[in-house]
């Protein structure tokens, strides 16, 4: 028979998760606005997907140019727009304000499973239902008033989803031994790479990580005989082999999207910014409440040096001056890093010769990047720490609140992550590897967008929490001691 204090909880998280619903789409019809680059382009793979049964931008041939879960979830949300789905056009539903609307309604779904999956681990570790509670309304409050995340339709929520899934099944695993639950980590997982494209790299490292962690540090040897590890890999190669089966068979690539080059060239070309420039980052990518009490007031910065002709004019994608520049084709005249680079994408002779010969052109600027890289080494591990510094700050505004907030969320993971080392604690290790890499990977190979870290703010607050709730029961020990 469920108790009254468990009766109590569940109105209780009922009544708030409706009061955040509530919150987030009023705020969502105030908002919303027309869909990004990145938003319109997941529509399009997701109208062709619902109205022509096939992954495509135009309907006509095959594509793999985003990652599929999302182009999934997607076409199910325009299949409700049924019958009206034939007569609408799919640059209507990145343009048309009412449309816009119907297709990031989806988000309050998430929104919901989120603050649903987050009080299921919170608990899961043994946390109070009080505590549990926070940790679910910080992350939800955050994206219904912030709201850049529910007026798109990226895949940083349903992956967030996807995490909190994977972190309670490997808990579930090392807490039962079942195998059908290493199964259905490996699963998930495969589902997350299908999602976004970086866990594919994320999963490549966690596994030889995993075997390192297990033989020289673990007491349990969870891993020792090594048919966990085949059967979590066997699981994962499921969905991931077979959409990556099916881009070679039908564009004659064994990949699960199509974008990686563009993106580690603008990482490479950013990597050759001067040291002023580099310093400069921390002020350029910090919040503004960062910026304007501390950069500003200490080491003199201002916004003048982001603008075109300052310092800092190179870390910044928004001049005037660079699209015309690209609009007349003088890429001798453009001065930000993003601009840059996306020009050589797509008019660098080395890379379009390339692309042209192997029909390849994301490969070839992958070839470009790389060497760009390799000959340039410890300023692309310079650049590694400005980046991380940036994939910190998912908030960028000038309230001081979610910048102390934002701090201690990412705190709590390289707390815990730490304590898993040095106490040997296979429940820590496996509750925050994977955010650790995914972290790692954006801080190494890309220019890591603050946007990014949206996958990582529903399970930040579960540390969060987890370690406010040991701290507590700590405090609380020491003090019935000392009374005694």
């Amino acid at each position: 028979m469920i108790s009254k204090k468990s009766l109590f909880s569940l109105f209780l998280n009922c009544v708030i998760l409706f009061g955040l619903l509530f919150l987030a789409d009023k705020n969502l019809r105030i908002n919303s606005k027309e869909l990004t680059k990145d938003s319109l382009e997941s529509i399009y793979l997701a109208y062709f997907l619902a109205t022509e049964g096939f992954h495509s931008m135009d309907g006509e041939s095959p594509s793999y140019f985003r990652e599929p879960v999302i182009s999934a979830l997607n076409a199910v949300n325009i299949l409700r727009l049924q019958p009206e789905v034939n007569n609408i056009k799919p640059s209507d539903l990145g343009q048309e304000p009412a449309l816009i609307l119907e297709m990031t309604k989806i988000n309050l779904l998430y929104l919901s499973v989120i603050y649903v999956l987050i009080f299921a681990l919170t608990r899961k570790l043994g946390v109070s239902r009080f505590l549990a509670t926070c940790a679910s309304l910080i992350p939800i409050t955050f994206f219904a008033i912030f709201t850049s995340y529910i007026t798109s339709v990226n895949s940083e929520l349903p992956s967030a989803i996807l995490l909190l899934i994977l972190t309670l099944f490997l808990l579930l695993y090392l807490e039962t031994k079942q195998k059908r639950y290493l199964i259905y980590s490996g699963l998930t997982l495969g589902l997350l790479a299908l999602t976004k494209a970086v866990f594919l790299y994320v999963f490549i490292v966690f596994i030889p990580t995993l075997i390192l962690y297990d033989y020289f540090i673990s007491r349990s040897r969870n891993f020792v005989k090594y048919w966990p590890i085949a059967l979590l890999v066997l699981a994962f190669t499921l969905p991931v082999a077979s959409w990556m089966t099916r881009n070679y068979l039908q564009a004659g690539k064994f990949s699960i999207t199509e974008r990686g080059g563009e993106v580690l060239l603008i990482r490479a070309v950013k990597n050759q910014m001067n040291s002023d420039e580099f310093w400069g980052g921390f002020y350029a990518y910090a919040p503004e409440a960062l910026q304007r009490s501390f950069f500003e007031k200490f080491f003199g910065y201002s916004e003048k040096d982001l603008s075109y002709g300052g310092s800092l004019q190179s870390l910044n994608r928004g001049h005037r001056e660079d699209s015309l520049a690209i609009a007349q084709g003088r890429g001798e005249d453009i001065v930000s890093y993003l601009r840059i680079a996306q020009y050589k994408f797509r008019n660098d002779s080395q890379i379009v010769v390339a692309g042209e010969a192997s029909q390849d052109r994301d490969q070839s600027s992958k070839g470009v990047a790389l060497q760009m890289i390799v000959n340039h080494p410890l300023d692309h591990l310079k650049t590694s720490v400005l980046y991380g510094w940036r994939g910190l700050w998912f908030y960028g505004g000038k309230n001081a609140l979610p910048v102390l907030l934002t701090f201690s969320l990412y705190a709590s993971l390289a707390i815990l992550f730490g304590l898993s080392i040095i106490k040997k604690n296979d429940k820590l290790f496996f509750l925050t590897i994977i955010p650790v890499l995914y972290f790692l990977f954006h801080a190494f190979l890309t220019h890591f967008i603050p946007r990014y870290s949206g996958v990582l703010v529903p399970i930040l607050s579960v540390y969060l929490f987890l370690i406010i709730y040991s701290l507590f029961n700590h405090l609380k020990r020491r003090f019935l001691v000392n009374h005694k």
